[in-house]
C-alpha cells in the first residue's frame, strides 16, 4: 500500500447494464484519480459513494504470483487504457512508486 501524498480528484462513475425494460442486471464501478493545477475549482464538488469493504483480519485464502511481460503496460495503452501511471516514470515516482505500475486487470 502507498501513501498519496499529492493532491487530487478522485472521479467515480456508475454505468448500469440494463435489458430492454430498463431491469437493471449489473453495475459497472470505476473512478480515476486526477492530479493538476486547476483541481481548486472542484473543492466539495460531491458526496463519494465508494462502498467501503472490510478487509478480513485473517491470511488470504489464496495467493497467486506471476510475472507480467516488460512491454504489457504499453499493449494496454494500445487497447485505451490511458492512465498515465502505467507508462510515466516521473508520475510514478510523485505517486511514490519505484517505477510504473500495472494494477486492476493487468
Amino acid at each position: 500500500s502507498h501513501a498519496i501524498t499529492v493532491q487530487g480528484l478522485l472521479s467515480e462513475y456508475q454505468t448500469n447494464m440494463t435489458d430492454s425494460s430498463g431491469q437493471v442486471f449489473y453495475k459497472f464501478r470505476s473512478s480515476t484519480f486526477a492530479t493538476g493545477q486547476n483541481l481548486k475549482h472542484f473543492e466539495n464538488a460531491g458526496t463519494s459513494h465508494a462502498i467501503t469493504v472490510q478487509i478480513p483480519q485473517r491470511k488470504p485464502d489464496v495467493v497467486v504470483a506471476f510475472k507480467t511481460y516488460s512491454n504489457q503496460n504499453l499493449m494496454y495503452r494500445l487497447t485505451g487504457d490511458f492512465n498515465n501511471v502505467h507508462i510515466e516514470q516521473k508520475l510514478a515516482s510523485k505517486l511514490g512508486y519505484e517505477k510504473p505500475i500495472l494494477h486492476g486487470l493487468a
